[in-house]
């Protein structure tokens, strides 16, 4: 046993880094953007998304034009993001309210929205003859990764993706160091193709459908039964040792979801068997692991062939909140390693 412990923490040494959550779910496999035509819009999908979060709009329609405090809010990140051919000049941008106007029509799909007369926010003043937006003080960057793409015969494109925040730095959520990173929301977005638009589309509509709790994830090493996990942190953190073949169980803070690592024994076969009469869809993965899946659950197992037993991940959560509990799923399904003297 002692062997077995040494080499399985050497080990765990050597692949932590790659043993924890990966930063983004998996994008769809009907993704319909080419990665350079994703790159070409990233610009504005954050910008969508901060107007949404730092204004605290959760939804727009394109049946009218955006609110004044959407439209600042749009317009002052559209220009950090440099969508425009305007440089800043001590940290401001000096715009007519030509431009203004101009610079609205294309950001949004409808044309007749009213100027800008009275501000709303501080960072933005009146000057002779126009508007001058102060980018000095903004506050972290907000960004989208967009893990769908469809588009229809028109060319409209409907988006959906994750919102997150970076604390310091500016960048794409893949390429984030996970400790700076903090998921904020699911967003889904309407664009409308406009070749007068700096990025080739407009946005028509959007809608935060959800917000998301956590700020990090906790990491979890069972030396006793052998298994890793790093889980979010909307569920306490686990100080106490566990007993050799010793259920993990958490509850949410808020009592509303379970995250378990059991041991069951028998094969996965048979676990397969008695899955399938739940009712519920169960898949076997690329790494010998088999998924169980109905509204409000998720199960993978991982089978431990020597001890015939298999060791099983499971997370029940509220039906109503699917996208956060998925991402929540792909951290977890990322991280989990179990290792070869796991308890059975």
């Amino acid at each position: 046993m002692k062997r077995s412990l040494l080499i399985a923490i050497l080990v765990f040494c050597l692949i932590m880094p790659s043993a924890l959550a990966a930063p983004t779910r998996q994008r769809s496999q009907g993704f319909a953007l080419r990665d350079a035509e994703l790159l070409a819009l990233q610009p504005l999908l954050n910008t969508i998304a901060f107007a949404a979060f730092q204004k605290d709009i959760m939804a727009y329609g394109g049946d009218a034009a955006p609110g004044q405090e959407l439209l600042e809010g749009a317009l002052l990140r559209a220009l950090e993001e440099r969508l425009f051919p305007v440089d800043p000049v001590d940290r401001a941008v000096t715009l007519t309210d030509q431009q203004v106007r101009e610079m609205a029509g294309r950001l949004f799909a409808w044309q007749d929205i009213p100027g800008i007369e009275t501000p709303l926010c501080p960072c933005i003043s009146r000057v002779s003859g126009g508007l001058q937006f102060d980018l000095s003080g903004q506050p972290d960057f907000i960004g989208v990764y967009a893990y769908d793409a469809t588009m229809s015969a028109e060319g409209i494109v409907f988006i959906a993706g994750d919102v997150y925040r970076l604390s310091g730095i500016e960048g794409m959520a893949e390429d984030a160091p996970e400790d700076s990173i903090r998921w904020l929301g699911h967003i889904e977005i309407t664009l409308n193709p406009d070749q007068s638009a700096q990025a080739g589309y407009t946005l028509y509509s959007y809608q935060v459908s959800e917000t998301y709790q956590s700020a990090g994830l906790r990491l979890l090493f069972d030396e006793e039964n052998g298994f890793e996990l790093a889980y979010p942190d909307i569920f306490p953190e686990q100080n106490t040792p566990h007993h050799k073949g010793q259920a993990l169980v958490l509850e949410s803070n808020d009592g509303q979801a379970r995250l378990d690592v059991t041991f069951i024994r028998g094969t996965l076969e048979e676990l397969e068997t008695a899955w399938m009469a739940e009712g519920g869809q169960t898949a076997m993965n690329e790494f010998g692991q088999l998924a169980y899946q109905t509204p409000g659950e998720l199960r993978l197992a991982t089978p431990e062939e020597p001890s015939e037993h298999c060791v099983v991940l499971t997370l029940a959560y509220p039906e109503d909140r699917p996208h956060e509990y998925g991402l929540y799923w792909e951290f977890l399904t990322n991280s989990f390693v179990v290792y070869a003297f796991a308890a059975g």
